[in-house]
């Protein structure tokens, strides 16, 4: 026999594995808002950048604002926000510490795209592997005692994951973040991609070291491919002399051994920046300005303005709080007319206490949020006793009229449906057959309402009582 074939169409449910995000890990949304195609481009490769711990397929409309990113930071434990915009003095980018700052706002007077730098190169380095760990950050005059230099130190360093030196593997290292400062307060970032290979060995060690195999059908031996002369050894000029020539503490791929000299290699990746501190902000994109480059206020102004913030953050919070009285009155104010409504329509039917009771329970459960009576609330009996109720009324009004009389006793009776014929809004063939009997008995006493059923039956007898109702005014007539 053969083996028996899979059912199609069948799936098996995979349950998703959640999990769960490491807070000490730094994470970052990099957007532009509004700005033209080489800013995006720039927007691209700073999430380059910022990976792995960054959104790289981000879409941000032009709806979105500020707040819809703060609200969906928290969640993905995003710690910082990058934004860059347009103006017309230049391109800004502000970098923002989620949820409650410092945000710190730059001036971009120049950049240069990752395509523009690797045009530039002989032997350009595409991203790939490298971008799955994250970078090393170096800070390179930054010491200052000044509000501006600290915050500045402080937020780059949290933006990257911190690196142990005593633990951290030397494999790991495969990028370099470059931040420079200069003496006017300029400062200038890279990007570099890190390669080690082994120093003092000659190309044709290295080429066998390699996992493709070289060509050696132009040697008689191996020993001509390694010793081939005017190529013993490779140039030292690309290696800066032994300045960047290290002993490792560990063994990597390459045969790069450890305690054994290597040459490290520093290829720029791109993109260029330079950033000009503008301003530095206490709180989340406005607040206390701490620091700005072009404006000095003295401590008047500066206790202005915070007088100003206190004033407005008072009237916020005033607001606020008559907001949710005006909710609490709007509240009362609906509850105290239906329970208005509910007396006044048992006082009109002659209700008791017990009635009015439940029927406030009925009408709380059939009505949802908006107070409209929904379809589907109550059972059969209810509907049909309403409707007999509002129906009775209406023929023994217009009874005294046509005939200036009152109605007889059980003219228009109200109806009253059979206990245990209905539990529900459902059907069933008890509760029919019940109905039909029921009818049956109540049709020839001239009841108005003696049927479950709504429709050409009860009109019929609507014309049926009315006719009769209109024979028996004109005998009345005809006797005075």
């Amino acid at each position: 026999m053969g083996k028996a074939g899979k059912a199609k169409g069948k799936k098996k449910r995979r349950q998703k594995v959640v999990e769960e995000l490491d807070t000490s890990i730094p994470r970052s949304f990099v957007i532009g808002r509004d700005v033209p195609p080489p800013v995006q481009q720039l927007v691209a490769d700073m999430r380059m950048i910022m990976s792995p711990y960054t959104a790289l397929k981000l879409k941000v409309s032009k709806k979105n604002v500020l707040k819809d990113f703060v609200a969906m930071a928290g969640p993905l434990g995003v710690s910082h926000l990058l934004s860059f915009t347009k103006t017309s003095v230049g391109t800004n980018l502000r970098l923002a510490r989620l949820p409650r700052g410092p945000t710190l706002t730059f001036r971009v007077p120049s950049y240069a795209l990752a395509k523009d730098v690797a045009s530039c190169l002989s032997k350009p380095k595409s991203p790939g592997q490298q971008l799955l760990m994250p970078p090393l950050l170096v800070l390179n005059n930054f010491a200052g005692e000044d509000v501006a230099t600290k915050l500045l130190s402080t937020t780059f360093q949290s933006m990257f994951p911190s690196i142990d030196v005593s633990t951290v593997e030397l494999g790991a290292l495969k990028r370099v973040v470059l931040i420079h400062r200069d003496s006017d307060g300029e400062m200038y970032l890279r990007h570099y991609e890190l390669s080690v290979k082994p120093a003092g060995v000659s190309k044709s060690v290295k080429s066998l070291l390699k996992p493709e195999v070289p060509d050696l059908s132009k040697f008689k031996d191996v020993s001509e491919f390694v010793l081939r002369g005017g190529e013993g050894y490779e140039s030292d000029a690309s290696d800066m002399g032994d300045s960047n020539k290290v002993e490792l503490a560990q063994t990597l791929k390459g045969a790069n051994l450890a305690s054994s000299k290597s040459a490290i290699r520093m290829t720029e990746m791109g993109p260029r920046l330079s950033l000009s501190l503008l301003k530095v902000e206490e709180g989340f994109c406005g607040g206390e300005v701490l620091y700005h480059s072009h404006i000095s206020k003295s401590e008047a102004d500066v206790a202005a303005m915070k007088k100003k913030r206190e004033k407005a953050a008072q009237l916020k919070a005033s607001r606020k709080a008559e907001q949710a009285r005006n909710v609490e009155k709007k509240a009362a104010e609906r509850a105290a007319n239906r329970e208005r409504s509910i007396a006044g329509h048992n006082a009109k039917h002659g209700k008791g206490p017990e009635e009015s009771k439940k029927g406030a329970a009925v009408g709380e459960r059939s009505r949802g949020d908006s107070g409209v009576l929904r379809e589907d609330s109550g059972t059969e009996d209810e509907y049909d006793a309403h409707a007999a109720v509002l129906s009775s009324d209406d023929d023994a009004e217009w009874y005294r009229k046509e005939v200036g009389e009152e109605p007889e006793a059980g003219l228009f009776s109200k109806y009253r449906p059979k206990q245990g014929s209905r539990s529900g809004g459902r059907d069933n063939g008890s509760s029919r057959k019940a109905g039909k009997g029921h009818e049956k008995e109540r049709s020839g006493t001239g009841s108005k309402k003696g049927s479950y059923f709504s429709g050409p039956q009860t009109k019929r007898k609507r014309q049926d009582n009315g006719g009769a109702a209109s024979t028996k005014a004109k005998k009345s007539r005809q006797k005075k």
